[in-house]
């Protein structure tokens, strides 16, 4: 196993090579394009859970929305994870020191204009060293190979800038933007490259779970016996990670299945399951857990 030290410099290595070839997989791998802003209703979602007693959070990284939203409604320590190692130095290096650095004026420049490579550069200026040598780099690369704007958006699956009160709570306007700023100041955010099959090993127990939307590709996770699988870990991540009293979300979206999407993986002795939204939207199902009732 690496130390931490000799992971950064493989993940240099990695991004050289990738670099260097043009090939970049825009599938769920160690090495891949990445989200810069999630599309999900979060806001929307989490404005309906009672977040008072929750101080613990474990959610997939990804583009570092849904961290950023469970830390702006109180959560004080989130674990993440992701399969994909790319965005920690994304969402945790970039976009997190972005939210710490800029106003609310310079941030939706950094993310709405095409001039903005001077926000890009003040924001790695002022960067923890393992994140800046990466992007450093990453950027260095890009120029060598004669790429007119050298952006650290480079590699996103999707350039969207997603606002309003549905999306992110801290996009609101400037006063939501400055609390989260000072939430972040407190909050502590960690990393972890993991599959989602790896939680109930990898990881403790919290108060709030968030899976977004990754038991969508369950085909992907398992080769065989999807739903009997499927069952199983949405199960296990229940029992070995969710504290009592905990709010689990397990699917975002997704194929609808008769009247209730995913239900499915949900076994009898779980049926507290409860869907949340529009039934009329699928981009809308949301399907969580809870145990024990509230406090």
């Amino acid at each position: 196993m690496r130390s931490l030290e000799e992971q950064r410099l493989e993940d240099l290595r990695q991004i050289k090579d990738r670099i260097k070839t043009g090939i970049i997989s825009y599938d769920f791998e160690e090495y891949a394009a990445f989200y810069n802003f999630s599309n999900e209703h979060i806001n929307k979602k989490y404005s309906q859970i009672d977040f008072t007693n929750y101080h613990t959070a474990l959610t997939v990284l990804s583009s570092g929305d849904h961290a950023f939203n469970a830390i702006y409604q109180g959560i004080d320590n989130v674990d993440t994870f992701d399969v994909n190692r790319l965005t920690e130095y994304y969402a945790l290096g970039f976009k997190k020191r972005a939210i710490e650095c800029l106003t609310f004026e310079q941030f939706c420049t950094l993310y709405s204009k095409r001039d903005r490579m001077d926000l890009e550069d003040e924001v790695i200026k002022n960067m923890d060293d393992e994140y800046k040598k990466f992007w450093e780099a990453y950027k260095y690369e890009l120029k060598c190979l004669g790429e007119e704007i050298p952006t650290v958006l480079y590699w996103t699956k999707a350039i969207m800038y997603p606002h309003g009160h549905d999306y992110n709570a801290y996009l609101n306007d400037e006063q939501t933007y400055k609390h989260l700023q000072k939430r972040l100041e407190v909050a502590k955010i960690s990393f972890a490259q993991a599959n989602i099959t790896e939680l109930p090993s990898k990881f403790g127990t919290y108060d709030f779970i968030e899976l977004s939307n990754i038991l969508t590709y369950q085909h992907k996770i398992f080769s065989h016996n999807v739903k009997k699988n499927t069952t199983k870990l949405v199960t296990d991540i229940y029992d070995h990670n969710l504290n009592g009293f905990g709010t689990m979300l397990y699917q975002t979206g997704g194929t609808i299945v008769g009247d209730n999407p995913l239900a499915l993986y949900v076994p009898r002795r779980l049926k507290r399951a409860k869907k949340i939204f529009d039934k009329n939207n699928s981009e809308d199902w949301i399907y969580g857990l809870q145990k024990g009732g509230r406090k």
